[in-house]
């Protein structure tokens, strides 16, 4: 029998604004990705989810069946409801889950990716909100999944690095400054290497002398996701630094 998932191990739920239902904790969503054994169900438990306040009201869920070859099936258990998601398809559906013990079973013939998110919010009633919905949970997406990791250390130079060339989101950085003068670290929303002192960073982060920093939940990209070292603060600097100014530059992104 497969294990059964307790999405309260998740980060938490993603705020996803509130201008499209009137909610005072706004609308919210809860991402769960994962890999299915074929023709074989897939417990999910969230009941400690809304006991806990990450997720209250479910109302609707957006399943992700687009790596898929045959339907895939949600069925929810106490309600007896099941939803059947064409194979290629990503798109609403309300569901129906019981209040007491809200727990739901995923299948599917064969093996592969899925991915749910829920929503305390109804399926859209019209095109347009559809389309801002759909914007909003793409953004949200962004901020989770699983973390890619690159790690640097710098050479003579500005160092400049593509790390991501697509839209995505660093999560954390962490980065030693080994100089007795402070070093930049420049962010650049751009899908290759940036080029320091022609392209313009989004963001700059100071890297105090001699010691460690950490950032969490930096930002989002939507291009893409690079960075260049420097010795100032200015938005055109391209002198760089000197090879071993960073010791460790761990950038986490998604």
């Amino acid at each position: 029998m497969a294990k059964v998932q307790d999405l309260t191990k998740l980060v938490g739920d993603i705020g996803i604004g509130n201008g499209l239902w009137p909610d005072k904790h706004g609308p919210r969503s809860l991402t769960y990705t994962d890999t299915l054994d074929a023709a074989t169900p897939f417990p999910l438990d969230l009941t400690m989810v809304s006991v806990r306040g990450f997720l209250k009201s479910i109302q609707s869920v957006w399943v992700d069946n687009s790596a898929g070859s045959n339907v895939l099936t949600v069925t929810c258990e106490g309600t007896a409801q099941v939803i059947s998601v064409p194979a290629g398809v990503a798109t609403f559906y309300t569901i129906l889950l019981s209040r007491d013990t809200p727990k739901l079973a995923v299948q599917r013939a064969d093996a592969g990716a899925f991915s749910l998110i829920f929503l305390n919010v109804p399926v859209p009633s019209s095109p347009s909100d559809l389309t801002a919905l759909i914007a909003v949970i793409s953004a949200a997406a962004l901020n989770t999944g699983l973390v890619t990791r690159y790690l640097a250390a710098s050479v003579l130079g500005t160092n400049a690095a593509n790390v991501k060339a697509s839209a995505g989101s660093v999560k954390s950085i962490q980065v030693e400054n080994t100089l007795t003068t402070t070093v930049y670290l420049q962010l650049y929303n751009k899908a290759s290497a940036p080029i320091p002192g022609t392209d313009v960073p989004v963001k700059i982060i100071p890297i105090p002398a001699m010691s460690v920093v950490t950032l969490d939940n930096v930002l989002p990209f939507t291009a893409g996701i690079g960075f260049a070292l420097a010795n100032t603060g200015a938005t055109n600097d391209a002198a760089g630094v000197a090879a071993g100014a960073i010791l460790a530059l761990n950038i986490d992104y998604v």
